[in-house]
């Protein structure tokens, strides 16, 4: 599966991010839509997800700057790629301190 960071601008100034999928089984890509919409309480700035399977359930952490223009990073889980729950802040500003890397 390949997931990436989409950027539309509702009104000219703040970002709406979200995270769409691309994905077809003989090694094409179509576009699948956002399989995860901008995560409530933060801002347009998502980046970066990363996907991996453990123990037959799919994982994605993803960079993300709450209203208080905090870096954090956030884990996400999925039994099918499509549905992700958040499992809460994982890293970040006040939380295992990230400074070096920019969170």
């Amino acid at each position: 599966p390949v997931l990436y960071r989409h950027v539309k601008f509702d009104d000219g100034t703040e970002p709406r991010g979200s995270v769409w999928q691309r994905t077809n089984s003989d090694g094409t890509f179509s576009k699948l839509g956002p399989v995860l919409p901008l995560p409530e309480g933060y801002t347009g700035h998502v980046r970066d997800p990363k996907v991996w399977r453990y123990q037959g359930r799919w994982y994605m952490v993803l960079g993300a700057q709450d209203r208080q223009k905090r870096g954090k990073v956030l884990l996400f889980s999925s039994a099918d790629l499509h549905q992700w729950r958040n499992e809460g802040e994982i890293a970040g500003y006040g939380i295992n301190d990230l400074h070096d890397a920019g969170y």
